[in-house]
């Protein structure tokens, strides 16, 4: 019996070869991603996935995400994904993981048509200021 086809098998592939210069250069690195489970994060994670294996990255992630547990049973083909690790927490206000990291990477935010709509400073202090709580929290680690 053999193991089905991703049904995004063909995309993935043009991502990796598309981008097959950037992923090499992350070949055993350690990346946070802030942002990994929501729509563009998972895309993101699929794609980490897919290069790692595809590319023998050795590639770990480590993805900062409100509720681990529940991301896993939405997505659990993306949440047992090898290299990656979730870490349960906010952005808004979550304590930087002490560990050694090569990239940052910020990319949550609180998002909605209805948040935009009633609360648009929301969205943008949870990119901007946390943006660069991020940066500066990941220096000393670095």
């Amino acid at each position: 019996m053999s193991t089905p086809r991703h049904p995004l098998a063909a995309d993935l592939d043009a991502i990796v070869e598309q981008t097959r210069t950037e992923w090499l250069q992350l070949r055993d690195a350690r990346l946070f991603l802030t942002g990994g489970t929501g729509f563009i994060g998972c895309w993101l994670l699929d794609s980490f996935g897919w290069a790692r294996a595809r590319l023998g990255l050795n590639t770990e992630l480590v993805v900062l995400t409100r509720d681990p547990a529940a991301f896993a049973r939405r997505e659990p083909a993306l949440a047992a994904l090898p290299g990656l690790q979730l870490l349960a927490g906010d952005v808004r206000d979550f304590a930087f993981p002490a560990e050694k990291f090569t990239h940052v990477i910020h990319a949550a935010t609180a998002a909605s048509a209805q948040l935009n709509v009633d609360a648009p400073l929301m969205m943008i202090d949870t990119i901007v200021d946390h943006e660069v709580q991020t940066e500066k929290s990941s220096h000393p680690t670095n």
